[in-house]
């Protein structure tokens, strides 16, 4: 065959790969989240030295006296490691198929996944020595260390929070758990979303470089990808059984401890303890025991990517579970729609309503987002309150401390809103760039591109799903606050008073403060903390304008645009961080003031002071 022909079947075969979406390129099943954890299980065989112990197993040789929700989660982070270590040895094995003795980037890379290999193995060996440890005297054995290879859960959690709220009375802590859960479910399906697709793309690029159409960098920047999405989906795994052991201890108060009974709230499909028994006595079952024990993944199918070719959307891939087992009452929003609390946050009626912005605007003639509108993702049940109304709840002498709270959950926020606004970002420029490479008639570069912008939004969605579990977890350290200050309700609050993002300066008659060493040094933090503020705003400025030129151009490459994608994102939650960072020592600086005045201030003129004095 002559070898324009070659060339023209192989690009063909491409072309038919790329159209088919490469669901089959090396893979058989479809990359849905049992699926990824059925790929990224540790080794069914425990190595020399250890011996297989399951979830079960640990409670039976663990008590509440002793850390059982420790223990559980100890347990979950050595199952990661021992996962870690199988990930690392296998991608060994894919990489030597590279030539590593006659190409030295592919040796170098050998070499880091090899080194990443024996470093998950000594967190394997930690962990199960940090277990053996926690069982005291009862040691899983004298001549071997724990294995921990049972997975953890990973299907939708029915926490039954209503049901249980109608018989007994139910912390706060309990319900934000709960709501913590349903979210976890959902960031477990974003992350395996972008695990997959990220999957894909290295299969793309792996096909590509076998073909002769790619080069080798291509397909280790397509592994280390891999690997950076599937941790986050195994950190998205950890927190969603952190809260899943988390709630079963909170629920089981008061209750015997019984081994028998906690596994199967804990797990999916409980093994039986393989090297010990018990002959405790079992309870009457709570309505906890009552949920499903169920797998359902039916939630998780969503529209298409509209910029997608027909069949070309790696995401229809996580939509639907291989198996559909008994749903019950999935369906059921165990969580009240309207909330059963009078609120107590009340708005000022002596001052005009204010519309509350992020004081942001961008230079020059750039049409960049605006990244910090904290009214972008507001749910429909929460409560917005000022800084003002938030405070009036407490006397002077907590007003630095909730003043602090209500900064954290504004922070996450407006994180959030970043988020958001950079998965938009990220739409608009997919279809320019789409737009540009259809043009040229560049079928291969088109689908890559596709691929690979599917894993940066799908990465984005499931890091707003973790971030509303982290407004969930400040805001009910608001409410925490406010049952310190006797005025308890458990409320969605949604801070809407801006951060301070000019200079600050506070005056005042207070003879010999200026020569305190702490009013020193937070003076100075405030300057530094404001000139870094400033350049990462700049910074933020000048990436945005990055990506506007290169979405326009005809010669930028899409792996070049991608990148510059990542880093306005990444400038936009600096900005974020660090002006939380700037407010928190603003108020540390206003304490100082306070205390060295020996009077505390008005309510207004502590707000005044936080946010509202310029120089």
């Amino acid at each position: 065959m002559c070898s324009n022909c070659k060339i023209i079947v192989v690009l063909s075969l491409l072309f038919t790969m790329f159209a088919m979406g490469l669901a089959n390129a090396q893979t058989s099943s479809k990359l849905n989240t049992p699926a990824l954890m059925d790929q990224y299980k540790p080794f069914a065989d425990y190595p020399e030295g250890y011996q297989a112990v399951g979830l079960t197993d640990i409670l039976y040789r663990s008590c509440p006296a002793r850390g059982l929700e420790l223990s559980i989660n100890v347990y979950w982070q050595a199952v990661k490691a021992a996962s870690d270590w199988k990930y690392f040895r296998q991608r060994a094995e894919k990489v030597n198929r590279f030539d590593p003795q006659n190409n030295a980037i592919v040796k170098l890379f050998l070499q880091k996944t090899e080194d990443k290999a024996a470093m998950a193995h000594l967190k394997m060996r930690r962990y199960a020595i940090e277990l053996n440890a926690m069982a005291g005297d009862c040691g899983f054995s004298p001549i071997a260390l724990p294995y921990c290879n049972e997975l953890p859960h990973f299907g939708n959690y029915i926490t039954n929070i209503d049901k249980i709220a109608q018989v007994r009375s139910v912390s706060g802590e309990m319900r934000m758990l709960a709501k913590r859960i349903d979210l976890g479910y959902e960031q477990i399906k974003a992350s395996a979303a972008a695990l997959a697709a990220a999957i894909y793309y290295l299969e793309a690029q792996t096909e590509l470089y076998s073909a002769g159409n790619s080069a080798v960098t291509d397909v280790i920047n397509a592994f280390e990808q891999e690997e950076t999405t599937r941790e986050t989906f195994w950190q998205a795994i950890l927190s969603y059984n952190r809260d899943i052991a988390r709630y079963v201890v909170w629920s089981q108060a008061g209750e015997v401890y019984n081994p028998k009974q906690l596994a199967p709230l804990l797990l999916l499909n409980p093994r039986p303890a393989t090297v010990f028994e018990t002959t405790q006595n079992s309870n009457p079952k709570s309505l906890l025991d009552q949920r499903p024990n169920t797998y359902d993944d039916s939630s998780t199918g969503s529209a298409p990517d509209p910029a997608y070719p027909a069949d070309v959307n790696p995401s229809d891939a996580v939509s639907q579970p291989d198996t559909q087992l008994q749903p019950s009452d999935q369906n059921v929003n165990p969580l009240p729609t309207e909330p059963s609390y009078t609120p107590i946050i009340q708005n000022d009626s002596l001052r005009a309503p204010k519309i509350y912005q992020v004081a942001y605007t961008p230079s020059g003639e750039l049409t960049t987002p605006n990244w910090f509108d904290v009214s972008v993702y507001k749910p429909a049940g929460a409560t917005a309150v000022t800084l003002k109304e938030y405070l009036r709840n407490f006397s002077p002498v907590y007003y630095q401390q909730a003043t602090n709270q209500y900064w954290r959950a504004s922070a996450q926020c407006q994180k959030l809103a970043v988020i958001i606004t950079a998965r938009r970002r990220a739409e608009e420029v997919q279809q320019k760039v789409y737009a540009r490479l259809s043009a040229q008639e560049n079928s291969a570069q088109s689908s890559l591109f596709l691929l690979a912008m599917n894993v940066w939004k799908q990465t984005l969605a499931a890091e707003a799903i973790e971030t509303q579990k982290a407004i969930l977890r400040e805001q009910f350290g608001m409410n925490q606050l406010l049952s310190m200050a006797g005025a308890y309700a458990s409320q969605e609050l949604w801070p809407v008073t801006p951060f301070h993002t000019e200079t600050y300066q506070i005056v005042g008659d207070v003879p010999g403060l200026e020569n305190d060493l702490t009013v020193k040094s937070l003076a100075g933090s405030i300057n530094q903390e404001y000139s870094l503020m400033t350049q990462t705003r700049s910074a933020l400025e000048q990436a945005s304008a990055v990506v506007e030129r290169d979405a326009a151009s005809e010669t930028a490459t899409f792996k070049d645009i991608i990148t510059e994608l990542q880093t306005e994102f990444y400038f936009a939650t600096a900005f974020v961080n660090q002006t939380a960072e700037y407010n928190f020592s603003i108020g540390n600086y206003v304490q100082r003031w306070m205390y060295a005045r020996k009077s505390p201030l008005s309510l207004d003129d502590f707000c005044e002071s936080i946010v509202s004095q310029m120089q």
